[in-house]
């Protein structure tokens, strides 16, 4: 497969956080996207995204928005190195927004804390 040298992953990473909103094109974002985070890049670039996609999965519009993102947050905390500040920065976006006003972000965050704990480890 082809390589991707950090400055083009950097120019990736940009496009895609610049592009998230255009609905036409986020199937394929997150399409990229799971591709990005199954390879394991270690961009700054990549854990600011994932602030994004977190809440994306509050805000989004649609079902499957939100359903998409909360895969990629999961499969970011799962798979990814963090440290103990930066675990306790998405534990607590986790914990603060479970009173989240809107009722479909809401039901998406616990969706999301119910996938988190049945795959734990």
């Amino acid at each position: 497969g082809a390589r991707l040298g950090e400055t083009q992953l950097r120019w990736l990473l940009s496009f895609v956080s610049v592009h998230l909103d255009d609905a036409t094109l986020q199937s394929s974002l997150f399409a990229l996207l799971r591709v990005v985070l199954s390879r394991r890049f270690v961009l700054a670039e990549l854990y600011d995204l994932v602030l994004v996609i977190g809440d994306m999965v509050l805000q989004a519009d649609s079902h499957t928005v939100r359903a998409s993102c909360s895969t990629l947050y999961l499969s970011f905390l799962l798979n990814y190195p963090l440290g103990p500040k930066r675990l306790q920065q998405h534990l607590n976006f986790i914990v603060t927004n479970l009173g989240y006003p809107v009722t479909q972000g809401r039901l998406s965050l616990l969706q999301l804390l119910h996938a988190m704990l049945t795959k734990l480890p």
